[in-house]
C-alpha cells in the first residue's frame, strides 16, 4: 500500500482487512482545506475510491475505476480522523461493483461511494 504515491501524500493507513471488505483511515490535513474552511470533497473521494479498490485485492482481483457516484453527506472538519469502508458487492466475468462509506470521528456517515470497476490483470 505504501507504494502508491497519493496514499503516502494523504497518510491514507490500513485500519482492518478482511475477505472483499477493508477499513482505511486517514487524518484531516490544513493543506486539504477547501475554500469553505473543511476538507475538499476530492479527499473524500479518493479514501472512498482507494477503500474499495483495496476490498478487491482481498479477493486477489486488480480493478481500474470505469465509475464513481460519491453523496457527501455531511461536512469534514480539518483535524478530523475519517476512515472508509469498502466492499465488493460484485465480481463479474469483466466488472466489479464495490461500495464505501465514509465516517468521521464521532461515527457520522459523511460520504457513501459506489463505483464500477474494469477487472484487469494486473
Amino acid at each position: 500500500m505504501r507504494d502508491i504515491p497519493v496514499l503516502k501524500t494523504t497518510s491514507i493507513n490500513l485500519k482492518h482487512l478482511g475477505v472483499g471488505n477493508v477499513g482505511i483511515e486517514m487524518m484531516v490535513a490544513k493543506e486539504f482545506e477547501n475554500s469553505r474552511g473543511v476538507l475538499h470533497g476530492g479527499l473524500i473521494a479518493t479514501l472512498a475510491d482507494t477503500a474499495m479498490g483495496l476490498s478487491m485485492l482481498t479477493l486477489d482481483f486488480r480493478g481500474v475505476t470505469l465509475e464513481l457516484n460519491i453523496n457527501y453527506l455531511a461536512p469534514v472538519q480539518i483535524g478530523a480522523k475519517l476512515t472508509a469502508q469498502g466492499q465488493v458487492l460484485h465480481a463479474g466475468t469483466n466488472t466489479l461493483i464495490a461500495e464505501a462509506s465514509v465516517y468521521n470521528d464521532e461515527q457520522v456517515l459523511v460520504a457513501k461511494s459506489r463505483g464500477t470497476f474494469f477487472r484487469s490483470k494486473r
